[in-house]
């Protein structure tokens, strides 16, 4: 398969792709792999923290293809869904006003994912983790930002 014939609006229910994503993959030839397993996020972790303390390991195209076609219906709750490769994170959000997903590329620049987001992989296992004191804030002025780009893409 190649990417730019299926990471597109209108396939696999997604409504919106991210220009750096699509200007990284291009296209890129990939295969379909089993949808990889998932953490939910119990605190608010950086990426470091993520990598060292989860041990997700590193996605491949054809991961975010096969959670794209067969997502768990508890992934369309308005959490992120984050899929880690070698120089960023590619993020899986389904829009819930629009019924689409949202695919976007993220860089590792130390942002601090929130309570409740999901780590997936292929090396992903289960650990126990402590749940924040800092419940699952999303700094407002940081999701309004967000929330201000999707919209006018989806133009709503």
């Amino acid at each position: 398969m190649i990417s730019s014939t299926e990471f597109v609006k209108g396939k696999h229910n997604i409504g919106w792709v991210d220009s750096d994503f699509t200007k990284h993959f291009g296209d890129t030839e990939f295969s379909e792999k089993a949808i990889p397993t998932f953490q939910k996020l119990q605190r608010r972790m950086t990426d470091v923290e993520i990598e060292s303390e989860l041990n997700p390991g590193i996605c491949e195209l054809g991961d975010v293809f096969a959670f794209l076609k067969n997502a768990p219906e508890e992934c369309k709750d308005g959490y992120w869904n984050l899929f880690y490769f070698p120089a960023f994170v590619v993020l899986v959000y389904w829009y819930a006003g629009g019924g689409v997903w949202l695919v976007l590329e993220w860089g590792r620049d130390g942002f601090d994912w929130s309570v409740g987001f999901r780590v997936f992989s292929p090396a992903t296992r289960h650990s126990e983790s402590k749940p924040s004191d800092l419940g699952d804030f999303v700094p407002r002025a940081e999701f309004e930002e967000w929330k201000k780009k999707v919209e006018s893409v989806l133009k709503i």
